[in-house]
């Protein structure tokens, strides 16, 4: 306190910055309670606004791991106002049309070469900006994505008429996301991916490979390249190095994320997941401890380990759309459609987020689901097609962008929809043959499984003995490949359901 109060500036200097490193460092470490003490010590007994910008940006980091996303979002607009950097209170798609224009119109004519050699930042107040919009940047991510557009694009904003730093990484790497997942324009964002793991070698920036890897490797090169998941798994490790311990775990939780699609077993997966948990509990990081820990539960369910019933209901101001996804998904796999359907009504702001390739799973279990529950019975039947035919639009679209990822999804949602409408029924076997065929190439254990499964339901469907004895034989196939992917409860049902219409079990 002698040292706060004390006229020599060296005093107060070595004060404030020994609180700011302490705070840093209790958080690094897991000791959340302690930093905070000591953040709220800086905040009462700084000078200046200026003085207290690194505690704020510590604290802004802290509410963002441990879950806090409305007081993150309100400290940090209140940050960017006094510096300078104001954001509409309800911010619209107006909003991101219009500041989409104006990123644009600044990039215009500039080559990535062009980009690499632009002059380095000198105003301190527009490297604060940046850096308070770089962390802000996962608040917004997670509980307002109109948000999370307009300070991507403000990022890159400012670097361009401020000049380059180590943050400017993070502005184009979230700017190709945007461009990628909202805007479509999946080869512009490729590129600005690139540049933003150019600029990491120009800064030297190693501090912010977890954050960078996350937009890159997590949600811009996934459309038109294979997942890296060794190059998740470096964010994680780096993250881990230099402290960004938030970021770290982001990166593991999107690498176990795209593990739930390649040919992997879920018992592998969730082993993996089981250890990181433990990690992220240690470093009382609550977010991504919950995301992974609702994931784990819903694996669980799928394997038999577990026969509890998740809730869809949201029960939390941050309820990641990854898991509502994977809610959508494992109640449509244990046969629940009225469950799926209701998961895919909670995702009514899909459009407005930037969103990996794995999107285009929402869009099939949605689609599947309205269409069987189209089968079941006669109420909104002409809502359950419309439904299930703006899925496989939202689905062909992707496919355009993605078709490695997403052709398998697209023609086996082309087959289940084919398989109510009348006119098309004699193309859905042919539709149902090139999803498998499909869905193998691509190594998916559940794109398989699922596309086996309703062809053989479609085939006995049609009441002849020839094709219900073909179907029969699908189902068990199915069977197979749900045993390799690990889903031992799926497996189970499927076999008790051949067991009631006579085929033998696998």
């Amino acid at each position: 306190h002698t040292c706060w109060r004390a006229e020599d500036d060296d005093y107060y200097e070595v004060t404030l910055a020994l609180y700011n490193a302490a705070a840093e460092i209790g958080y690094g470490i897991g000791k959340t309670d302690a930093a905070e003490k000591i953040l709220e010590e800086v905040l009462t007994n700084a000078r200046s606004f200026d003085d207290k910008l690194q505690a704020n940006a510590t604290k802004l980091q802290m509410c963002v791991s441990g879950d806090r996303v409305s007081e993150a979002n309100e400290l940090s607009l209140e940050l960017l106002r006094q510096l300078g950097e104001s954001f509409p209170s309800k911010p619209t798609r107006f909003h991101v049309a219009a500041e989409y224009v104006k990123t644009r119109r600044m990039l215009k004519g500039k080559s990535n070469e062009s980009l690499l050699r632009h002059y380095a930042i000198v105003d301190s107040r527009k490297m604060a900006a940046l850096k308070i919009l770089n962390v802000a940047f996962s608040a917004y991510f997670v509980g307002h994505p109109l948000l999370a557009a307009l300070a991507s694009m403000r990022m890159v904003q400012i670097s361009l008429r401020a000049g380059f730093c180590n943050h400017s990484t993070v502005a184009f790497s979230t700017y190709g996301m945007l461009l990628c997942s909202v805007m479509g324009q999946v080869e512009e964002g490729t590129r600005f991916g690139e540049l933003a793991l150019a600029l990491l070698d120009r800064f030297e920036a190693k501090e912010f490979i977890p954050r960078v890897y996350v937009a890159v490797f997590g949600y811009v090169f996934p459309w038109t390249k294979p997942i890296a998941y060794d190059m998740l798994l470096r964010g994680y490790r780096v993250g881990l190095e230099t402290g960004d311990i938030a970021l770290a775990m982001v990166n593991v939780s999107l690498y176990i994320f795209h593990c739930l699609n390649a040919p992997k077993s879920l018992l592998d997966v969730e082993s993996e997941r089981s250890r990181f948990l433990q990690e992220m509990a240690s470093y009382d990081q609550q977010f991504t401890w919950r995301l992974n820990n609702h994931s784990s539960l819903m694996i669980q369910q799928l394997t038999g380990q577990s026969q509890e019933k998740q809730d869809v209901g949201l029960d939390h101001e941050s309820d990641h759309r990854w898991i509502k996804y994977q809610k959508l998904s494992v109640a449509f796999l244990l046969g629940d459609y009225q469950e799926a359907v209701l998961c895919s009504e909670l995702n009514k702001d899909l459009f407005l987020a930037m969103e990996s390739v794995d999107i285009s799973a929402y869009f099939l279990f949605n689609g599947m689901a309205q269409i069987c529950l189209f089968k079941q019975t006669r109420k909104k039947r002409r809502q359950r097609i419309g439904a299930a035919k703006s899925c496989l639009k939202d689905l062909s679209r992707l496919a355009r962008i993605a078709p490695d990822y997403c052709l398998p999804k697209l023609r086996l949602l082309q087959a289940c929809v084919s398989s109510v409408s009348p006119r098309k029924r004699h193309a859905t076997r042919q539709d149902f043959l090139i999803a498998i065929a499909l869905a193998q190439s691509s190594g998916s254990f559940c794109d398989e499984a699922v596309a086996r499964e309703q062809f053989g339901r479609f085939l006995i469907s049609t009441g002849k003995d020839s094709l219900i004895l073909a179907g029969q034989n699908q189902l068990r196939l199915a069977c197979t490949v749900y045993q390799r992917w690990g889903a031992h409860r799926k497996e189970d049902m499927l076999e008790k359901e051949l067991n009631l219409i006579g085929g033998p079990s696998t």
